[in-house]
């Protein structure tokens, strides 16, 4: 059993890549947990300004990333509900770079946006799914 995810959950971007994280869906108005809405499978997850290790230019964005649940019975309005830990699959954009653009003598091949966002903390600790 792990905690539902909630309004005020802690969202991280998997490491090496940082960046600006912000819930994009709203959360469920038929499932709360401790009085605040829960999040189910698919809400989606906008992410900007990342930096990527070793290039200098952190790309603006923005990208929607679903997150994807794990619970495997708890539900609601037909969806699985979202928990701690879980994650959305691993992403790999075309770079957004608008301003600096790298100079032309810039060599270095302009890396895919790849990146893993997690829910870290479910945002309160009593309401348990599975």
């Amino acid at each position: 059993m792990k905690k539902i995810a909630v309004q005020g959950m802690t969202l991280v971007m998997k490491p090496p890549h940082t960046g600006v994280i912000f819930v994009f869906d709203p959360p469920s108005t038929r499932l709360a947990a401790n009085g605040l809405g829960a999040f189910l499978d698919g809400t989606r997850i906008q992410v900007t300004n990342i930096i990527t290790p070793g290039f200098p230019i952190p790309d603006p964005g923005p990208y929607l990333v679903p997150l994807v649940a794990t619970a495997l019975r708890s539900r609601s309005t037909g969806l699985l509900v979202l928990r701690e830990g879980d994650e959305s699959d691993p992403q790999a954009f075309v770079p957004k770079l608008i301003n600096p653009a790298p100079p032309p003598d810039f060599l270095e091949p302009v890396p895919p946006v790849s990146f893993i966002i997690q829910i870290a903390a479910a945002g309160q600790s009593r309401s348990l799914a599975s």
